[in-house]
C-alpha cells in the first residue's frame, strides 16, 4: 500500500475512530480557523485557501495514523505536506517560527476538543498518534520555513551583490577620472558622482545586513 496523501480515505482499512474523525473535518477546520484568526495576528488577515494551506491533507494522514498496523504511523511519513506549509508560510505570509508553531498547537488542541465534544473516546494508541503527528509536523514545518527563508536570502544576497557592481564601477572610473584633470570645476563633478554612488552601495550594504540578520 502507497503513502500517497491522496489514497482513497475511509475504507475498512480505517478503525472507527480514524472514520469519525475525517467525518469532522470541516467542524474541525471551520473551528481552527475562527480560533487562529482570533488569537495570531499575522494570521486573521490571510485569504482562507492561503489559511488552510495544506493541513486538510495533514489532517486526513493524522485520522490514518490512528488505525493501529496501517502503514502511516505518523502523519508525515511518506508525505512532505508540513515541509511545503512552513515553506509556502515563510514565502507568502508574515509569519515567524512563533506564529507557525502556535498555529499548530492550536490544530492540535482544537482536534482534542471535537473529537471530545463528539463523544468519541480516544484509546492511548489513539492520543499518541495525534501528538506524534503534530509534534513531527511542527518540525518538518520548521525546517520547511526555515529552508525557504535561508532560498529568500540567498536570492536577495545575490541579486544585490550584481546590483552593487554598477555603483561601484560608477564610482571608481570618476575617482579615475578625478586624478586626470586640472579643471577644480570637473573635479568637483566627478568627486560628487563618485560620492553619489559610494552613498548607494552603502545604502545596498546596509539593506544587505538588514535582510541576512
Amino acid at each position: 500500500m502507497t503513502l500517497a496523501s491522496d489514497q482513497k480515505l475511509g475504507s475498512e482499512d480505517l478503525s472507527s475512530g480514524s472514520r469519525r474523525m475525517l467525518e469532522l473535518r470541516e467542524v474541525v477546520f471551520a473551528e481552527w480557523e475562527a480560533r487562529v484568526r482570533a488569537t495570531l495576528e499575522k494570521a486573521a488577515e490571510l485569504p482562507q485557501p492561503t489559511l488552510i494551506n495544506t493541513l486538510p491533507a495533514f489532517y486526513d494522514n493524522i485520522a490514518q495514523s490512528m488505525t493501529l498496523d496501517y502503514p502511516r504511523p505518523v502523519a508525515t511519513d511518506g508525505a512532505n505536506l508540513a515541509v511545503e506549509h512552513g515553506g509556502e508560510r515563510a514565502r507568502l505570509t508574515g509569519y515567524d517560527y512563533e506564529t507557525l508553531v502556535d498555529e499548530y498547537q492550536i490544530f492540535r488542541w482544537v482536534i482534542f476538543d471535537v473529537l471530545y465534544r463528539d463523544g468519541l473516546s480516544l484509546v492511548p494508541h489513539e492520543v499518541l498518534a495525534i501528538n506524534a503527528s503534530v509534534d513531527a509536523g511542527i518540525k518538518e514545518a520548521v525546517a520547511g520555513f526555515a529552508a525557504a527563508e535561508r532560498n529568500s536570502r540567498e536570492q536577495f544576497a545575490a541579486a544585490l551583490t550584481h546590483d552593487l557592481r554598477g555603483p561601484l564601477a560608477t564610482a571608481s572610473t570618476a575617482l579615475e577620472l578625478v586624478l586626470t584633470v586640472n579643471d577644480l570645476a570637473k573635479v568637483r563633478a566627478f568627486a560628487a558622482k563618485a560620492l553619489e554612488n559610494v552613498h548607494r552601495v552603502s545604502s545596498m550594504t546596509n539593506e544587505l545586513l538588514h535582510t541576512m540578520a
